[in-house]
Parts: C-alpha cells; structure tokens; sequence
C-alpha cells in the first residue's frame, strides 16, 4: 500500500541522512527513529528520539494527500454545526465551526462526494498547524516520487495548497480490542484454518493461513466488522476492525506548490541538534 512504502522509504531516508551527519558530528549519534504509524492514524508516522527520549515526530504524506479531519454534525433543531469528539484541543476548529453555523443552509447536507468550504485560508492553514502541533508532528515528510522532502510544521502554507473538504465518509480502521481475541482466534482458525496467531503490545492482530482469496476481506463477528489487510506482512495477515460510524467530517486536501522548491531539511538538522 502507499502510506507502507512512503513510510518505508522515509524512515530510510532519515536513517541515511542522520548517518552522514554523524560522520561529522558525533552528537547525531545519539538520535535514531522510530516507524509506528501505519494504517493506525491515531499513531505517529515517524518519532525522533534523541537519548532515548521523544523530542518531535515526523508526518508522511504525499504531494496530494488528506490531513487533519475532525467530526462536525449539523443540528437542524438549532441550526448550528456540533462537534464531535475530537481529541486535544477543540479551539483549533472554533474558527471552521464559526464559519459552518453562520452558513448552516449551505452545508447541512454532506453528501459522499463532499462540499467545498469558503472559508479563508488564514482559517484553514491555522487549523492545519494546530492539529500537527498538538500532535508534535514538527515536520512533514512528503514523498514525490523518489525524493523525500522535508517540510517544517510553520513553513506547510509556503509549500502546500491546502481547501477544507466537508463530507460524509465513515471512519477508518482501528486496532483490534484485547477483549475480542479470544473470540477472533476462534474466528480464524475455523473459519480460515489459521496455524499460527499473534496479538502485540500495540494491539496489533496477526495470523497465518494457507487459505486462499483472504486479502482484502471483511468478515462479523458479534455485530462487529472485520478487515483483512490487502497485504500480508512477511508470512502474516493483520486483521483491523472498521468503524461503524458514519459521521460528516471536514478534511483538508493538500497539494504541493512548487514540486522544486528547496525544502527544510537544514532546519531539521538544527532542530536535532538544539534538542535535548
């Protein structure tokens, strides 16, 4: 999948990047990354530690990506637009929410394919910085093509082009509860003849199979709903469960300006040095 090979190729990236100034300054050294994200978007894509501490993590996108999407529901009793239950903090989309209730007729019916918000950019680039500031996401990583670059949190509205998308789209996926394994396993080994599973720290759910036509494929379980990823990992399939929400959300569309502008990466190599 996409979001798997950028992040591959970025934490390789940052590696190679954080050996060469090593070579010359031993302080560097002292960092290393680590990849977490994956398809769990409530994980970091990349965290940088430094002495074994967290100092800032590193978001992955690509040059047309999705960032930043928070439930909004409108209320047709009172006319206004009611957040959902974002974590963090909730000013970040006062301004949007503003925006949404003083044109409460334009956007109270989101449909699949979204409306476009008229809102400033100020609004949107404002709420873009502050979801990945509270995130800690000091830095985007943007994948185009082969080349990696890297873009500091403060400086996203010099390289990206950024329009807020309101639409109704059910949620991603989420990792597998601890209290439903014992059921799952049972799942999988009758229904997919799986040999071998395993359930990590991170709640992560692993299985082998020799059973064919998996990938890809959901399945119940107690009223629930299942995925199978669309890709094995290693010998392994990973099961996640799906929302069963269906929520309006805004998100926010972002594209790269200037595919040759010269990036932040400078700024990286001083940020890891100034932090301890």
């Amino acid at each position: 999948m996409a979001w798997n090979d950028s992040e591959d190729k970025t934490k390789i990236f940052l590696d190679k990047k954080i050996s060469q100034w090593a070579k010359n300054n031993p302080e560097f050294k002292k960092i290393h990354t680590n990849s977490k994200g994956g398809s769990d978007s409530t994980q970091p894509d990349i965290e940088i530690f430094k002495k074994n501490k967290i100092i800032f993590n590193i978001e992955i996108k690509e040059d047309n990506s999705q960032i930043g999407q928070f439930v909004i529901i409108p209320d047709n009793s009172s006319k206004k637009f009611v957040l959902g239950d974002i974590k963090g903090n909730r000013l970040r989309t006062a301004k949007i929410n503003e925006y949404m209730n003083k044109n409460f007729d334009n956007y109270n019916k989101p449909t699949t394919a979204g409306l476009v918000l008229g809102c400033s950019d100020k609004i949107i680039y404002d709420c873009i910085k502050n979801f990945l500031e509270e995130k800690n996401n000091r830095y985007i990583a943007c994948k185009i093509k082969e080349t990696i670059k890297i873009i500091h949190y403060k400086k996203f509205s010099d390289f990206f082009s950024a329009k807020a998308i309101y639409r109704k789209k059910k949620s991603g996926s989420s990792p597998v509860s601890s209290k439903s394994t014992i059921d799952l396993k049972k799942k999988v080994k009758d229904e997919f003849n799986s040999v071998d599973v395993k359930f990590t720290k991170d709640k992560k759910f692993f299985f082998k199979s020799q059973a064919k036509n998996l990938l890809g494929k959901y399945f119940l379980l107690d009223d629930d709903k299942y995925f199978i990823s669309k890709k094995k990992y290693g010998d392994f399939y990973r099961i996640t469960k799906t929302s069963k929400t269906n929520n309006p959300n805004v998100i926010f569309v972002i594209s790269m300006k200037d595919k040759n502008k010269k990036d932040n990466i400078d700024l990286l190599k001083k940020d890891l040095m100034e932090n301890d």
